[in-house]
């Protein structure tokens, strides 16, 4: 944070009912739920009503309250917060760059066929009904964007003891490459954090992505 705090202004917030919003109280049925698991999202999701406002409705209002005064806007973060950066940014284009750190992957490489680690994630990560109409590969090109400067950066930890190993990321990154347009590429990375076990954020290549060319 304090090498971000060097190049730019930063708006830090966390996922629900985590972290500072432990505590949070939803109202479900009737009935009020305060705890830690996203699973409980389930229930209040359905076509046209989208859980998935519990995780962007307070990013999008703050961007409309703090946007006007910044002429780029970049997004990051790790785990569940790279996730919320990968989907975010691609319905958002106020976001210029985004690096999701071991935030998401494409359903079908989330088997534990490759690294021995099952990553299918917590109920945003597969359950909400839009994520049967979109896949994670086109949240990935809507981040990167059609246009200069929007790019979509998404970085593994090599060996990440907790999800989306880097290998898994190369997989991925393989399938995409071999699908993709040579323009959509250079928008879309997948990067490796290489000789990395734990589940961290790799502040210089993070701010390599966000700053430089």
């Amino acid at each position: 944070m304090v090498r971000l705090l060097e190049r730019a202004d930063v708006l830090y917030l966390d996922m629900p009912l985590l972290a500072i919003n432990c505590g949070q109280k939803i109202d479900i049925n009737g009935i009020k739920y305060t705890g830690a698991s996203h699973n409980w999202f389930a229930i209040l999701d359905r076509p046209g009503e989208s859980a998935l406002a519990f995780f962007f409705n307070h990013i999008h209002q703050a961007l409309d309250f703090l946007g006007p005064k910044y002429r780029t806007i970049h997004m990051t973060g790790r785990s569940g917060g790279g996730w919320a950066t990968t989907v975010y940014a691609a319905v958002d284009w106020r976001i210029t760059r985004s690096v999701s750190v071991a935030g998401s992957l494409p359903i079908e490489f989330r088997t534990p066929d490759l690294d021995g680690i099952d990553d299918i994630g917590d109920w945003e990560q597969y359950g909400p009904h839009v994520l049967r109409l979109l896949s994670y590969e086109a949240l990935y090109e809507a981040a990167g964007g059609v246009a200069e400067p929007r790019r979509h950066i998404q970085i593994y930890n090599e060996f990440d003891n907790c999800c989306f190993s880097g290998v898994k990321g190369l997989a991925a990154a393989d399938a995409y490459s071999a699908s993709k347009a040579e323009y959509m590429q250079g928008r879309v990375k997948f990067l490796v954090n290489r000789g990395e076990w734990s589940h961290v954020i790799p502040v210089e290549m993070v701010i390599e992505q966000l700053f430089g060319p």
